[in-house]
């Protein structure tokens, strides 16, 4: 009777692992790199001139800018303020 306790208590901590492990292999593949990219916020928006971020799709969103709400996990936006200064980097 122990040995199927046992063995049923370490096949029930296997099966977190692997949950948490897909999840972190899932939240890699979603990821747009924006946390990587907080050290823009307060720079001017000439900044971006010339950098390549490894998202596959990036927004800039200046004041005005019309811009869809849907929600793209992989996406990079940058949105600048009224003065030309970086006030968010996020995915979406």
């Amino acid at each position: 009777m122990k040995h199927i306790l046992l063995t049923l208590a370490a096949l029930s901590i296997t099966a977190c692992q692997a949950d948490e492990l897909d999840t972190k292999v899932a939240d890699t593949k979603t990821d747009c790199g924006a946390a990587q990219l907080q050290n823009l916020v307060g720079q001017d928006q000439s900044t971006l001139e010339g950098m390549s971020f490894d998202a596959q799709n990036v927004r800039i969103i200046t004041p005005g800018t019309m811009i869809t709400m849907d929600h793209l996990e992989t996406r990079l936006n940058i949105a600048i303020g009224e003065d030309g200064k970086i006030t968010r980097v996020y995915c979406g």
